[in-house]
């Protein structure tokens, strides 16, 4: 029996915190079975980060295929992403060097 108690009895993890609990919460809610915004909402507890997780839970990561050049960064928006082009580049995906207009 003590050895059977030693098994079943686990010691408390120092650093369970809350963005564990909000990821085994999210999974719960979003991932196991379709969610509400309102249930999404009630996981983060922050407007700006509900906003966040929900266009990529409703319309998919558009920057997933990584579509930015030239060290571009992406942002995800509904149904279509917008890339932040280093100073240098310009162009949908940041594919074109300014100074390629520059010299004709």
């Amino acid at each position: 029996e003590t050895e059977a108690n030693g098994l079943l009895h686990r010691e408390r993890r120092a650093n369970v915190g809350l963005e564990e609990l909000k990821r085994g919460a999210i999974q719960r809610e979003c991932q196991e079975e379709i969610c509400s915004y309102e249930e999404a909402r009630e996981v983060f507890e922050d407007k700006k980060r509900t906003e966040e997780f929900w266009i990529v839970y409703m319309d998919g990561d558009q920057c997933a295929s990584d579509p930015c050049q030239n060290g571009g960064s992406c942002q995800d928006l509904f149904q279509r992403y917008l890339c932040m082009c280093p100073e240098e580049f310009e162009g949908w995906n940041c594919e074109t060097g300014k100074c390629e207009h520059e010299s004709g």
